[in-house]
């Protein structure tokens, strides 16, 4: 997190000495998207390499998303089920986000699975995403599910 807010500092260093005013919103959606990002599934979205540096696809996908679902929830179920327009948009970005999902997960099977404990493997793990392969086998819940 502390490397995350590092990071940013110089792009909000820039802003502030250009002396005029900007849409604190975007720069917070990019600060806390990259916070998550980087704990759960250790993907270093770049969004402060520069003050114009474009939001990741990922975060971008989720906050696209969060609002055709509520668009499409509005419109009764029947609504979700049609082929085209916003429903087959969000159906899209639903699955783009399962595949980079997946894509994480293969990652961190790829660097090897170990049965520890719940401290150990969070110790060991770059992010939650291969904690919970660490602890997989261990874990009681993880079992049950």
């Amino acid at each position: 997190m502390n490397d995350e807010l590092r990071e940013s500092l110089p792009v909000f260093d820039e802003l502030d000495s250009a002396d005029s005013a900007w849409n604190v919103y975007q720069y917070m959606l990019k600060l806390s998207s990259a916070t998550v990002g980087k704990i759960v599934l250790g993907i270093d979205f770049e969004h402060f390499t520069s003050v114009d540096a474009p939001l990741h696809k990922m975060p971008l996908a989720i906050t696209h998303s969060l609002a055709l679902n509520k668009k499409i929830t509005s419109m009764g179920e029947w609504y979700f089920h049609l082929p085209f327009g916003d429903p087959k948009h969000l159906r899209d970005l639903q699955a783009f986000m399962t595949g980079e999902i997946n894509k994480v997960i293969q990652e961190s099977k790829g660097n090897g699975t170990e049965d520890l404990p719940l401290q150990d493997a969070a110790l060991k793990a770059a992010n939650l995403v291969g904690m919970t392969i660490q602890l997989r086998s261990s874990c009681y819940v993880c079992n049950r599910v």
